[in-house]
């Protein structure tokens, strides 16, 4: 290589290597997720924009994870997460990362802020250890804190931008909740504070008050009226409520506040044979006025929770008998999915289902010019509402006969379960909103596990009625569930569904399953086929190609100039 050449290599290598080392501080990071799940949020970005003062980050966590090596991937997510916001806040967050495991400060301020380790277990040759995980956050800003107990990747984003977006307004706004269930024991130093069993909505005030503060009302009168700060009012299904009380929610709706009402007519008691006892809200003549009509009637939906209701014996091929566990979609329990939830509405555009209980069908008539009405919920088109006196019993012979009784009463129907109404509620008033569900158990503690799409669709609602709504789409983002197409249902439902006899259910049986076993056998030999294929009329084109490259006469560089 003479000197030329070596000077020439010599350059090329300083170029690249500096191109290299500029681009070492340099972040960039391509996102092809539909729903752009590793870039910061419009929702995030904003409320860092917004910071005033510096934003302290201190991330509680442990180095040595010998035990737990599956988390390193997720932890590394949740570390360039925070860097990234480090990173928009330009200088206002500064993060920090300390392991409480080797510092004996850092373990006592976890300690202090409510940060405490989960145990990992390992088994180890000869015995087993015992491993703590700390994966905490505190945030300070200013004379305030908050403090993510434990850092989940997934979910870090909206849990990081709940707790800014408190820090930022400084006061959590208030929700009330208007019922006639018992108030809370009063509190017993050193004994956690119990909810008596009547406090049904209490599940509902805990995932509340992880954002709100939560006011309880259990009647309104001279002495107790609506405090003027609220954001929200939920009427939580109370009974017999007074002209009294229906004035003091009707001021607070004309002037502007936003009401969320659920209510039944009835009280089931599952425990009891699925008992049923009339209860008297009061409420119905009031929404009347507004042109809403919550029915007495029950929704029996095809589409429906699948629940147990009851066993069989079955003969097993070796001559042995077992007992088996009958599932029958509940239809009394309609799970609201696909074009049931209200594509183009905040609140459940990012949800996938809702399930209900005993729900009860709403309709509307304009009798206010000034209001617009909107269906959050809808049933399938396979629908129909059942008399109030329907035997609710969860059993195999009971919901064969609802199906027949349904079917009995007609064409089927699509009813709405939640509307909503906004704009102004008196000539001249300041806009406010009502929101009406026909399912007061929809909220109840049994229905509300956590992290359930019916808790997701609790705070959607709420922050969306306390004018907090900036954060709803975070909380739905990358919750869209994408199932599989199901080709036996698809079938099913194209030949009508099942059918009344054995005989036919059979036969459709029959059908279903050999049409998805040819779809199936159709993927998998498309899978098989079309990648060699596509390689080899890619191999003829280039050959093609270079055939007719081949029969052109030859042109040296300087005849061609």
């Amino acid at each position: 290589m003479n000197h030329k050449a070596k000077t020439s290599a010599a350059l090329l290598a300083a170029c690249l290597f500096s191109f290299l080392f500029a681009l070492d501080g340099l972040r960039f990071r391509w996102d092809l997720s539909e729903e752009k799940l590793y870039t910061l949020a419009p929702a995030t970005q904003d409320l860092l924009d917004h910071l005033e003062d510096r934003l302290q980050v201190k991330l509680y966590f442990n180095q040595n994870i010998s035990g737990a090596e599956h988390l390193l991937p997720s932890r590394k997510v949740l570390v360039d997460l925070l860097e990234e916001i480090a990173q928009h806040a330009d200088g206002k967050v500064v993060l920090e990362m300390v392991d409480p495991t080797v510092d004996l400060v850092a373990a006592r301020d976890a300690e202090h802020v409510g940060i405490t380790p989960i145990t990992v277990t390992d088994r180890e040759v000869g015995g087993v250890s015992l491993e703590s995980l700390y994966q905490g956050l505190e945030m300070r800003y200013q004379d305030q804190s908050a403090v993510i107990p434990f850092v989940v990747p997934a979910e870090l984003e909206f849990a990081f931008a709940a707790r800014l977006s408190s820090l930022l307004r400084g006061k959590r706004p208030v929700v009330g909740i208007f019922s006639r269930e018992p108030a809370l024991s009063p509190p017993i130093p050193g004994i956690p504070q119990q909810a008596s069993a009547g406090r049904i909505y209490e599940r509902l005030r805990e995932i509340l008050g992880s954002r709100y503060a939560v006011r309880d009302y259990r009647e309104l009168n001279a002495e107790i009226t609506l405090d003027p700060d609220l954001a929200a009012l939920i009427v939580a299904s109370p009974a017999e409520v007074t002209p009294q009380e229906l004035a003091g929610i009707q001021e607070f709706l004309e002037s502007g506040g936003h009401v969320l009402v659920f209510m039944d007519h009835e009280k089931v008691n599952p425990q009891q044979g699925f008992q049923v006892t009339p209860k008297n809200i009061g409420l119905d003549a009031w929404l009347a006025t507004y042109g809403i009509t919550v029915h007495a009637q029950f929704v029996f939906d095809l589409r429906a929770q699948v629940l147990p209701v009851g066993e069989e014996i079955v003969t097993l091929p070796d001559g042995r008998r077992a007992r088996n566990i009958v599932t029958m979609p509940y239809g009394l329990f309609p799970l609201i999915e696909g074009d049931g939830l209200s594509s183009t509405h905040l609140v459940t555009g990012g949800l996938d289902r809702v399930a209900m209980m005993w729900a009860h069908p709403i309709s509307y008539r304009q009798t206010m010019p000034g209001l617009k009405a909107e269906n959050l919920l809808r049933t399938s088109s396979q629908a129909w509402a059942l008399p109030a006196d329907t035997r609710l019993a969860m059993s195999r012979g009971n919901l064969e006969l609802l199906k027949a009784t349904a079917a009995a009463k007609g064409a089927p129907s699509r009813y709405a379960l939640a509307t909503t109404l906004s704009g102004s509620f008196k000539e001249g008033g300041v806009d406010g909103v009502l929101t009406v569900l026909g399912d007061a158990d929809l909220f109840h503690n049994r229905s509300l596990p956590p992290g359930s799409e019916n808790a997701l669709f609790a705070m959607n609602l709420v922050d969306w009625l306390a004018q907090d709504a900036a954060l709803i789409p975070l909380r739905s983002r990358g919750r869209k569930s994408r199932p599989i197409k199901d080709y036996y249902q698809v079938t099913m439902a194209a030949l009508g569904g099942p059918a009344g006899t054995d005989v036919e259910n059979r036969e459709l049986d029959r059908q279903a399953k050999a049409q998805r076993r040819q779809a199936h056998r159709q993927i998998a030999w498309n899978n098989v086929l079309l990648p060699p294929m596509a390689m080899l009329f890619a191999a003829l084109g280039h050959f093609a190609y270079r055939r007719h490259r081949a029969k052109l006469p030859f042109q040296s560089s300087e005849t061609a100039s």
